[in-house]
């Protein structure tokens, strides 16, 4: 636009005209000249701390329990999304790794025990946190199975307790690689909460395990899964069976 007075649609000016005789887009610049500083702008981006994030999400009217696609986030660190082979078709999210994570605003209507379902696929496996945004909450860690393929879904399921409200929560890469299509959230009708003092994601009913360390990964019992990386070296410790050595050309020393 132009901010003399010749006759076009995006001048300040009307033809002959002054601050007395604006066209609309002069107007609308004169509202904001007046105005600047004084509104919040529409829509404002405000800086998001990876580690505690402040964003209040949603605040009124936010989805009911059920499913929520994992594309859906509110905000997220370090994932991408790609097109899925999963029932359905659309989206998922994928390219997760140790420390990333996803938030999302739900509405949860009770207090009490709800039966977390979630759609992942993995080639080596791994494991996560259904924790409040921010981490200052965990209830429960799942672990991801090698399903056999980064398309190749499988449901897998644990048991928390959640407090009745509008808030945000949070699925937080502890290892591994995995991918995630959607995750359900199901209320557990009138049945007493389910406790897991240690939060593994296995209820202390079932756990074989009651005080696992936090952080560890856990098989159905809840006992911890041992992932030390199994060395070239194991088993063959001895002479003549060294196979390997500590530099190109030199003998085998173990």
């Amino acid at each position: 636009w132009s901010i003399n007075d010749k006759a076009e649609g995006a001048s300040m000016f009307n033809p002959g005209g002054s601050w007395g005789n604006l066209t609309a887009s002069g107007a609308k610049v004169k509202d904001i000249i007046q105005n600047w500083g004084s509104a919040a702008p529409v829509n404002p981006v405000d800086p998001v701390d990876p580690v505690d994030p402040v964003d209040p999400g949603c605040t009124s009217d936010c989805p009911p329990v059920g499913v929520i696609q994992a594309e859906a986030y509110a905000q997220m660190s370090g994932i991408q999304t790609e097109a899925t082979t999963d029932n359905g078709g659309g989206q998922n999210v994928g390219y997760i790794d140790p420390g990333d994570w996803m938030t999302y605003a739900v509405n949860i209507p009770t207090t009490g025990s709800y039966t977390i379902n979630y759609r992942v696929a993995s080639v080596s496996g791994g494991s996560f946190k259904f924790e409040k945004a921010g981490g200052e909450v965990s209830y429960g860690q799942i672990s991801v199975p090698a399903t056999g393929g980064w398309q190749n879904w499988q449901t897998i399921s644990h048991t928390v307790n959640l407090s009745a409200g509008q808030q945000n929560v949070a699925l937080a890469s502890l290892s591994g690689a995995w991918n995630v299509n959607w995750f359900e959230i199901v209320a557990n009708g009138d049945s007493q909460p389910v406790t897991d003092n240690d939060n593994d994601g296995v209820a202390d009913s079932a756990d074989q395990c009651p005080n696992t360390p936090a952080g560890d990964n856990v098989d159905a019992n809840g006992c911890t899964v041992d992932t030390t990386p199994v060395s070239a070296c194991d088993g063959i410790n001895t002479y003549p069976n060294w196979t390997a050595n500590d530099w190109p050309g030199t003998p085998n020393t173990h």
